[in-house]
């Protein structure tokens, strides 16, 4: 692999870990949002996904192991999705998408 392209990886790595820290809060539940819309003006979708659930708790490790958040924090986000998660409706046991 070139150094270049591992820069590249970490770059991105680093935007989607933004976009997790900025918009996964207690207000939304600790749920990651579907999307944010920049344009024409910012919106952020209260909505997400079972996939969105996993992408960002693989990113809450992920941005651990890389030392962007402690122990602490990686802690309470992922107890802050799973008790969202227990709270949520479900179809034969699976999450609505």
């Amino acid at each position: 692999m070139k150094p270049e392209d591992i820069v590249l990886f970490h770059l991105t790595a680093r935007r989607i870990w933004h976009f997790f820290s900025t918009f996964v809060t207690e207000s939304e539940n600790f749920l990651p949002p579907d999307n944010f819309q920049e344009t024409p003006t910012p919106v952020v979708a209260h909505r997400s996904s079972p996939t969105n659930f996993g992408l960002y708790l693989l990113s809450v490790l992920s941005a651990r192991d890389f030392g962007w958040i402690g122990t602490g924090e990686t802690i309470d986000r992922i107890e802050g999705t799973l008790k969202s998660l227990i709270r949520l409706e479900r179809h034969q046991g699976h999450f609505y998408n």
